[in-house]
């Protein structure tokens, strides 16, 4: 029976899938507002079409400054007026003006209410400019929804006898493709701002399954040594006893010193790829899949699992970096051992096909159903009682990094077989080597 979840584990797993459904959500709204901003464009882009034909130079424009400054130069051709800015209001309150020299007119614009009582109305309008010296008039377009203005566009220096009413089919085209253009700028903004965040998210979960498949490893090693560490502390209180053979209570201590510094030694070459942004260099999976299989024996052993593991070839060298291969084959391992909780047997065969290497992984344990194999590869997806459903989707983007490919059959009651493909880095002729060498793994493990 799976052990229960720890508190800290509980909220862990809820935060992961809070995570998820926030993913979920996040890219249906992303959908539906492309839609939206597309739909709306393609009304603005008819509607402006019909009055100024001229609109057309905004729709390639992927900034905002750029945007507002390319529409003052249209309001100003329109008007005649010697002069045009445009004005924003931003969600922190504060005044966005292009031009800046612009600024201490728009703010009286807006403060006095001007831009409001437009945006009200719900067409551009002509007004006595007040806040500039001789007999000069403002024409003003609002930006944004009916009484809810998001900015303005603001034409000084006009005729006295200019009416709005004279452009007004115009005018109105004008800000409404605007107030479009500008909202899928910000949209844009905002969708790669979330790309990006998610992004960082999954990074960070994948950091966190590290560690995750580190602490199994670290439990199963604490657990190997404890063994060796109680035969060494017996032999020594025997020794100083006097009771038995020295020579003989000599060499076993000198068996289980050497059972530690292997285990030692293979942790050691497990974690010493962690660098975050490492360099790839050439691996050897040949050696790397028999030193993670050691390391494994003892624990499949007393679970009732053997292992059986057939290189075809001496030597199958990929190009990898930061110990991402050896989390790889230590999730896709564990996984096949709890899938065979009564015990089984755990099949790895090693092989070339044209110029990849291919690594197949077959257990006899519950296998999948297959209403659930199209789903295993989703984050967050598990059909077990305990873990966070981001192992297998993080074995893909791992193997995928490494320009290989992974598939996963599965037979009810048969058991599962997991297919991992990489690019060759080095070509090895294929020979016929034993299964796997004894000096590579215990004999119980090299072979069923």
């Amino acid at each position: 029976m799976p052990d229960a979840l720890s508190p800290w584990e509980q909220g862990e797993d809820q935060q992961q899938r809070y995570i998820r459904l926030l993913e979920l959500r996040c890219e249906l709204l992303q959908r539906e507002v492309e839609h939206l901003r597309q739909r709306a464009t393609e009304q603005a882009v008819e509607r402006s079409s019909v009055h100024l034909p001229a609109l057309h130079e905004l729709l390639p424009l992927s900034s905002p400054e750029e945007l507002l400054q390319r529409a003052c130069a249209i309001l100003q051709r329109l008007t005649a007026a010697p002069s045009a800015y445009a004005v924003r209001l931003l969600p922190d309150g504060s005044l966005e003006v292009f031009p800046e020299e612009a600024l201490a007119h728009a703010r009286l614009v807006v403060e006095e209410g001007i831009m409001d009582w437009v945006s009200a109305r719900g067409i551009p309008a002509v007004l006595p400019d007040l806040f500039s010296s001789g007999a000069s008039s403002l024409l003003i377009v609002a930006l944004g929804q009916p009484g809810k203005p998001s900015g303005a566009l603001v034409a000084r220096g006009i005729s006295p006898n200019l009416s709005g009413e004279t452009f007004q089919g115009e005018l109105l085209s004008l800000g409404t493709l605007v107030s479009v253009l500008l909202d899928n700028v910000e949209s844009a903004r905002l969708t790669q701002a979330l790309q990006e965040q998610l992004h960082q998210l999954r990074r960070q979960l994948q950091h966190s399954e590290a560690l995750a498949t580190l602490g199994k490893i670290t439990g199963i090693v604490l657990h190997e040594l404890s063994n060796p560490l109680q035969a060494l502390y017996s032999h020594a209180e025997l020794i100083e006893a006097g009771v038995g053979n020295p020579r003989e209570h000599a060499r076993l201590l000198l068996h289980e010193l050497t059972r530690l510094r292997q285990l030692v030694s293979e942790l050691r070459q497990l974690l010493s790829r962690s660098s975050v942004f490492p360099e790839r260099v050439p691996v050897d999976l040949v050696q790397l899949l028999q030193r993670t299989l050691r390391l494994l024996h003892p624990q499949f052993q007393r679970d009732g699992v053997r292992i059986h593991f057939e290189a075809d070839l001496p030597h199958a060298v990929v190009l990898s970096s930061g110990g991402q291969l050896e989390q790889l084959f230590l999730n896709l391992f564990l996984n096949a051992r709890d899938a065979m909780p009564q015990g089984g047997t755990l099949h790895i065969r090693l092989r070339s096909e044209g110029s990849d290497i291919l690594v197949e992984c077959a257990d006899t344990g519950e296998g999948i159903p297959a209403e659930l194999l199209d789903h295993i590869f989703e984050p967050f997806f598990t059909t077990k009682a305990h873990g966070s459903g981001l192992g297998l989707s993080i074995a893909r983007d791992i193997v995928q990094q490494h320009g290989g490919s992974i598939t996963v059959s599965s037979t009810p009651g048969a058991g599962t077989l997991v297919r991992v493909r990489f690019p060759a880095a080095q070509t090895v002729g294929q020979t016929s080597p034993p299964p796997c060498e004894s000096s590579s793994l215990p004999s119980s493990a090299a072979s069923s």
